[in-house]
């Protein structure tokens, strides 16, 4: 049986409760899911269209001495893929989630598409769901044909 204690007796006991605790990740499943679409569209890059040398977290403006970083890409055609997942996140109180939603977050995400854009490179930007139902698999071959 578990022993009950009163907030007096397990402060004594354990010191000041921490009702701030970083609680378990609700999304972590969606992570799952969204990692296996990007290994399939991976494999369907390679496989399909021939495409070698894609890179999962590339740093594409270190020169530039920033540490920007896309999701997904392909350096040597300077294509590449953002997925912005953490918009899409409903949370309990209200609005949705992520740094891609905040005035801030929105502001990287404009110098970071610029930057890119401005060094030559074709970053198509997605939703979780665009990486599962294969539109960003569409968009990419798309970006690649033109590159070719």
């Amino acid at each position: 049986m578990t022993e009950r204690l009163t907030l007096e007796e397990y402060r004594a006991k354990y010191g000041e409760p921490n009702f701030n605790k970083a609680k378990p990740r609700k999304h972590r499943k969606a992570k799952q899911r969204l990692a296996l679409a990007m290994t399939t569209l991976v494999g369907e890059l390679e496989r399909k269209l021939g495409v070698d040398g894609i890179e999962y977290e590339h740093q594409f403006a270190k020169e530039r001495g920033r540490k920007y970083r896309l999701d997904l890409a392909i350096p040597a055609m300077k294509v590449g893929l953002e997925v912005h997942g953490g918009a899409f996140i409903r949370r309990s109180g209200g609005g949705t989630g992520g740094a891609h939603h905040t005035i801030e977050g929105r502001a990287r995400d404009m110098a970071k598409g610029n930057l890119a854009a401005v060094m030559g490179w074709i970053v198509i930007e997605v939703s979780p769901n665009e990486v599962a139902d294969g539109t960003a698999f569409r968009w990419l071959a798309e970006a690649l044909e033109s590159r070719a």
